[in-house]
């Protein structure tokens, strides 16, 4: 006789391998999801602080206009000897600029002196700024260009022994570019940069930087020329200055072909940051049919050229955009 011995299964107390695989995914894949999540709103954040601090400057811009007539001058150009395409009478980039800024210093110090011709008039504001006794011996007003312009305008001199600590003008009408060595009755700046992110820039200058980055923001001002918008040499001025970006043309009144270029923002002015990629991105260096170069276009986004770093115009963030190039412009 057979005898069947049954033997009962010891009951399972763990996993399997194939359940521990299929738990380790899924946890993968969620903490994906979450991380992904994570950094898209750190991003979002990021970007809204940049755009805050645009408004913060633009703010500041029109108190300034408000108090002094008009918009200060972005100093593009002053590194460009190169002449005006058909300029009548011939003049320099340089010198377009020089114009400018003495025309605007008559204008916001009416009773500082100057009296004579643009080159007389542009030593005597140089060598006033850079006075050895009253002024900042190591600040270069020749220096000066569209990512320094709204430190200089807005915050005023540096301090003579730290170029991060902004002092204003002095109160003197007479002479308002006198250091706090030599007057310390000083008119306080419209704007108060966090002395952590000003560095010096151009050799002499201060620029004005977003949060862990370190590209400037930059400042580009309109200005006609008696056809009624601005033409092609305003930004022709601001190409030869290496890393700027060149103001955005409105790509709904530009026309290449005249050609006839009407920025973004024509009565006022532009503000750009580079975006998170720390770099203001490219256009191409001529225009069609051998034409001046020009800036891109938005909001059809013609013209986009990446850098030679890679970055690209898309993160840009700027005063007519509520958060960056991409999201606002118009994609095919």
């Amino acid at each position: 006789m057979n005898t069947t011995i049954l033997r009962s299964r010891r009951p399972r107390t763990g996993f399997t391998l194939v359940e521990l695989l299929v738990v380790i995914v899924i946890i993968g894949i969620l903490a994906a999801i979450v991380t992904a999540a994570v950094i898209g709103v750190r991003i979002t954040a990021r970007q809204a602080v940049i755009r805050t601090e645009i408004t913060q400057l633009e703010s500041a811009l029109e108190r300034y206009k408000q108090e002094f007539g008009e918009y200060p001058p972005d100093c593009a150009g002053l590194d460009n000897t190169a002449t005006i395409p058909g300029s009548s009478p011939a003049i320099t980039y340089q010198d377009a600029a020089r114009q400018r800024i003495i025309s605007h210093l008559r204008t916001r110090f009416p009773r500082f002196t100057l009296t004579g011709d643009l080159a007389t008039n542009w030593t005597t504001f140089k060598n006033t700024v850079s006075d050895a006794s009253t002024g900042i011996p190591s600040f270069n007003v020749d220096d000066l260009d569209p990512r320094s312009a709204l430190v200089f305008w807005l915050g005023g001199l540096p301090s003579p022994s730290d170029p991060t600590t902004l002092t204003g003008f002095c109160a003197d009408p007479a002479n308002p570019f006198q250091s706090t060595t030599a007057s310390s009755s000083r008119i306080a700046g419209l704007m108060t940069f966090p002395a952590d992110r000003l560095t010096v820039s151009s050799g002499s200058v201060t620029v004005y930087h977003p949060s862990r980055l370190t590209a400037p923001y930059v400042y580009l001002k309109a200005f006609t020329t008696g056809s009624g918008s601005n033409t092609a040499y305003y930004e022709q001025g601001i190409a030869s200055e290496g890393g700027l970006p060149r103001p955005y043309l409105d790509s709904s009144r530009t026309n290449l072909t005249t050609p006839e270029y009407v920025y973004v923002n024509p009565a006022t002015f532009q503000i750009i940051c580079a975006g998170l990629d720390n770099g203001y991105g490219d256009t191409n260096a001529v225009g069609p049919a051998g034409s001046q170069s020009h800036g891109a276009l938005f909001p059809s986004g013609s013209n986009f050229v990446d850098d030679a770093s890679g970055a690209t115009q898309f993160d840009n963030i700027t005063n007519f955009t509520t958060t960056t190039i991409q999201a606002a412009m118009s994609r095919p």
